[in-house]
């Protein structure tokens, strides 16, 4: 093993989560993706971009509470993200 020598292949939405992590590991030399769009970006900023900031904080309120219906006992119900 190589360590001077670290790549990666992603496909579909590991393909953006790749390019996220080579932004920021700079032991990752290499990157070879087929990605349709990067579903990271198109999450957090709806697509095209379209999405407000309150929208996306709506969101993530909505996740959270969730998380504490979980923890607390209650039945999971899928949030705007799955």
């Amino acid at each position: 093993m190589d360590r001077e020598r670290i790549g990666g292949i992603g496909m579909c939405g590991s393909g953006g989560f790749l390019l996220s992590a080579a932004g920021v590991d700079r032991r990752i030399k290499a990157v070879a993706t087929i990605v349709m769009y990067d579903i990271t970006r198109a999450q957090s900023k709806g697509w095209k971009d379209t999405q407000t900031e309150d929208k996306r904080n709506a969101i993530l309120d909505a996740i959270a509470e969730q998380r504490y219906a979980k923890f607390e006992g209650g039945q999971p119900t899928l949030t705007p993200r799955g």
